[in-house]
């Protein structure tokens, strides 16, 4: 594979890496190039990004293309307003009321703008895989022939989302679609990558065979020193799930810590901090910079996530720095295996409380759990690094087969 020339396109930046599906595909093009592959990078601008870290990072080797529109969200103080109107629509009984028409058509957020762009690269660069990250740019790959390796990287299951999250009176957020229209997308990719195997099995029994499981990937950093005794750390990005799952925690479960675990010190990192009201209950701390410095001055992170697909990566995160995590039976979804390897599992509020009690009142069960965490990821990592390998060695270009336009 050394000297394997990718095309990677992305409408999710590099940089910062300050997000899960950022650090995903970060992490994955660190991979690929650790394995020798000559990978060049094209971004359309969807998101605001690091441009000049995504430029010195990835240097001639990455085309930015500038986008039509930032994000399809709405501006952070409209959504503080829909989520309190939501809210009380639920009390009214009018849950639902504020919830779009239905699911996205597949190909409604495709960039037509790509294509010239991507044409000229292939032209002069004569790439063997076009990788692409996520569902809803698959058109993309109808410009290319069977000498050409397609491969989707799919995040998620986008077919599932639309009814999650009626259920949780929740209106449009990213990407969903039907199961038809998700088949339509991946079936014009040779292959499909899962980040986890409930995942790859949703894709087969959509009649896709040629799928395979590469889960997240993450850089190791040892555990340095004794970090306090008492601070508890959540940490996420501001979109909807993350603030449920911060408005879970402190709903359910806050109150319970003041009382039995007086004392303890809960902060809160990430862009999520825009979204929440100052407490004195908790600090905020913004978006940081140095992730490393964060977790050794961490006893434990949480992930209190309540639904959703995919690979909670916010989960993963803090064992590559030796901190333990404690989640629900949501946040674990698709590394079950981790349980009470470094991930403490509170499947109630009073069973998530219990977990930080533990891990902050007895030392040498929060010590065995920190090494645990490490072991645990160095296996984990192991095994997503022998099945990239490995697909790379043997998927091959396929068959031609026609793109269904």
């Amino acid at each position: 594979m050394n000297g394997m020339r990718i095309l990677m396109i992305s409408p999710t930046p590099t940089h910062p890496q300050d997000a899960g599906n950022r650090a995903r595909i970060f992490q994955l093009a660190e991979q690929l190039r650790s394995l020798g592959c000559d990978l060049f990078f094209v971004y359309y601008e969807m998101e605001e990004a690091d441009l000049e870290g995504m430029r010195k990072y990835w240097g001639k080797r990455i085309c930015i293309l500038p986008g039509r529109a930032k994000t399809l969200r709405p501006p952070v103080k409209w959504n503080i307003f829909l989520t309190r109107l939501k809210k009380w629509l639920r009390g009214i009984g009018m849950g639902g009321a504020l919830t779009p028409g239905g699911p996205l058509g597949i190909d409604d957020w495709y960039i037509p703008d790509l294509e010239e762009t991507v044409r000229r690269l292939h032209f002069t660069r004569n790439f063997q895989i076009v990788w692409i990250e996520y569902v809803f740019l698959s058109k993309i790959l109808c410009g290319f022939d069977s000498s050409v390796l397609r491969v989707i990287d799919t995040h998620d299951v986008f077919s599932k989302r639309y009814e999650m999250m009626r259920s949780q009176g929740m209106g449009q957020e990213w990407f969903y679609t039907t199961p038809e229209m998700e088949k339509k997308g991946l079936a014009r990719a040779d292959w499909v990558v899962a980040i986890h195997e409930k995942d790859a099995a949703s894709f087969r029994a959509l009649g896709l065979p040629q799928v395979v499981t590469i889960g997240h990937f993450a850089r190791l950093h040892p555990p340095r020193g004794i970090p306090p005794r008492n601070r508890i750390l959540f940490i996420g990005s501001e979109n909807s799930n993350n603030l449920k799952a911060w408005e879970y925690f402190t709903n359910e479960m806050l109150s319970l810590i003041e009382k039995r675990l007086p004392g303890t010190s809960i902060r809160v990192a990430g862009k999520i901090c825009h979204r929440i009201p100052e407490s004195s209950r908790y600090q905020k701390l913004g978006v940081v910079e140095d992730l490393g410095v964060l977790y050794e001055s961490t006893t434990l992170a949480i992930n209190p996530e309540t639904w959703g697909t995919g690979l909670k990566i916010k989960t993963i995160e803090p064992l590559a720095y030796g901190c333990p995590v404690v989640t629900t039976s949501s946040g674990i979804q698709g590394i079950e295996e981790a349980e009470n390897r470094g991930i403490l599992v509170g499947r109630t509020p009073e069973e998530f409380v219990e977990c930080i009690e533990r891990l902050l009142t007895l030392p040498s069960f929060w010590e065995e759990q920190r090494w645990l965490a490490q072991d645990f990821l160095i296996d984990y990592l192991h095994r997503n690094q022998q099945r990239l390998s490995d697909f790379l060695d043997e998927a091959g270009p396929s068959k031609r087969k026609e793109c269904l336009l």
